[in-house]
């Protein structure tokens, strides 16, 4: 590979004169939002990895400008970012889908909350309790004091009986059926690190459970108890102090009834100090599970050198009001993932799976979070929404969510054993065509969803081994 000098941001670099910028740059991690990877043989349609030349001002796409000898390029300029975020807009302007489901987008608590009722309609409810535990260490007691708005603002409660899932009798059900568990916990008290948390209450609670998960020894300081602020409640709700107690049996956690400012010389015995006394009393119970989860969560990672993480709610691309039509193909989608579903454990309705599959991975969210983009900033194109899931064999396609960029088809096209995969219609109605008669099997399935950028293409796992 014949060598040469480039500029990028100032840095000279030595380059390939067969590669392109977007490889380049990936090679010296330099990031540049890109949907295709540089990945075949395409023409730029996205415009997200576009940098400015220096010498013309000019911007071009790194995915497919090869590199020249002395070339000099910015990846940051106004320009550049203008342009990007504009590209963003358009894209999101048209991608039909949530990010994160509604319930999940409102909790206070950030519970991931389609996860934890999906589980439960698949009855893996350890599971379920688990992931519950960790963003709602006392549900029940959440339940008394939350309004709910996981509920309200459930998918399923905009259809003409107004009646969302069940929610809260799925948390209710969980926590009286599968109390808290510490995993993996075969270390003694003695032979653990300690964790010291100031302040009960539901802050402090939180931030016992999540110390205990991350194998802490744990102390909690109030003189309220663990309680805190639940303990004028107590009395009223006995139901609170028997959920408290649960918890800090299977923490494992010790009680100093008194308060102890960040100062005293008892901190002094402890590895750490998880602070959740500065945590407003009057903050709703769930939010204040979440901040005190938080809290012990930045301490712990400042602990052991690594960068804590945080649960995020990012939802870039929404899909909205739904009209009652839509919904009932929502619905229809989903029995088809799971024809053997019909409602939840606790009686009430299916859950649509709102949630994108590639939600973690995407990488439309990643540059639309990059450039700090919430929403699309310009009304939905007026179109019909295309919400109808495909499936050819083992290959799920959602018209609704694609881009029509065309790396499918192009890898489809160079599999060993190539896959008839093509584009109709023109325009906004373009999507993909399939050959039902050739139903596509799992790994052909699997190569040409990888290279999905989005959440539109999906191999359905029917547990056969996929090599690689």
């Amino acid at each position: 590979m014949s060598a040469c000098t480039i500029t990028i941001d100032g840095k000279a670099l030595a380059a390939g004169k067969s590669e392109t910028v977007l490889e380049v740059c990936n090679r010296y991690d330099i990031y540049i939002p890109s949907l295709c990877r540089g990945m075949g043989d395409h023409r730029a349609s996205c415009l997200l990895c576009l940098v400015e030349d220096t010498k013309s001002g000019k911007l071009l796409p790194a995915c497919e400008t090869q590199v020249s000898h002395g070339m000099s390029l910015n990846t940051n300029t106004h320009a550049v970012k203008d342009m990007r975020t504009q590209s963003l807009t358009m894209l999101l302007a048209e991608h039909a889908g949530d990010c994160t489901a509604p319930c999940a987008l409102v909790c206070p608590a950030h519970l991931e909350t389609d996860k934890m009722v999906r589980l439960v309609e698949d009855q893996k409810y350890e599971e379920a309790a688990q992931l519950l535990y960790s963003a709602i260490p006392l549900p029940r007691a959440s339940n008394m004091f939350c309004p709910g708005p996981c509920e309200k603002s459930c998918r399923r409660a905009e259809e003409e009986d107004g009646i969302p899932v069940s929610i809260r009798p799925v948390k209710d059900f969980l926590a009286a059926n599968y109390p808290p568990v510490l995993k993996n916990n075969t270390a003694d008290n003695a032979n653990k690190k300690k964790a010291l948390i100031i302040g009960g209450g539901p802050a402090g609670i939180a931030a016992v459970w999540y110390a205990a998960c991350n194998g802490y020894a744990v102390t909690l300081a109030d003189s309220q108890g663990y309680a805190g602020m639940l303990k004028a409640g107590i009395d009223e709700k006995p139901v609170i102090a028997a959920e408290i107690d649960n918890l800090v049996k299977a923490a494992d956690a010790s009680l100093i009834t008194r308060d102890i400012a960040t100062d005293d010389p008892l901190t002094q015995d402890f590895d750490i100090l998880i602070n959740t006394g500065l945590i407003s009393a009057q903050m709703a119970v769930a939010r204040a599970f979440y901040h005190g989860r938080e809290e012990a969560a930045k301490v712990i990672a400042h602990a052991k050198g690594v960068t804590p993480h945080l649960r995020q709610k990012s939802s870039p691309s929404r899909l909205g009001k739904c009209s009652v039509p839509e919904i009932e193909t929502l619905l229809q989608n989903r029995l088809k993932r799971n024809a053997h579903k019909t409602e939840s454990v606790a009686g009430g309705k299916l859950c649509l799976d709102c949630t994108c599959w590639k939600s973690e991975t995407c990488l439309l969210k990643k540059a639309a979070e990059d450039h700090k983009i919430k929403t699309a900033t310009i009304p939905r194109l007026n179109h019909k929404r295309d919400l109808e899931l495909v499936i050819c064999g083992a290959l799920e396609y959602e018209p609704a969510k694609c881009m029509r960029c065309g790396l499918c088809i192009n890898t489809a096209q160079k599999l060993s054993e190539p896959y008839p995969l093509s584009f109709e219609n023109r325009g906004i109605d373009t999507r993909l065509l399939f050959d039902y008669n050739l139903p596509a099997p799992v790994k052909t399935a699997h190569r040409i969803a990888q290279v999905c950028p989005i959440g539109a293409l999906r191999c359905k796992d029917y547990g056969e081994k996929i090599d690689e």
